[in-house]
């Protein structure tokens, strides 16, 4: 049949896609220590009332 594909094509792609994800994860954590590490480098504080909720971040996302 036309257009239909083998599953295993489907679980590669959808553990590409997840790898993806877990990456960008990774990069906004790594981002967020950093803005901190920056401010407390600079002579800033740092008050826990500035860092956004879990719902803020995820509204954020493309």
């Amino acid at each position: 049949m036309t257009g239909i594909d083998p599953y295993l094509n489907v679980i590669t792609a959808q553990t590409a896609l997840l790898n993806d994800q877990q990456a960008t994860v990774n990069f906004r954590m790594q981002e967020m220590i950093a803005s901190v590490q920056l401010i407390e480098a600079l002579g800033g504080g740092w008050d826990a009332s500035q860092i956004p909720s879990e719902k803020a971040l995820t509204a954020r996302q493309p």
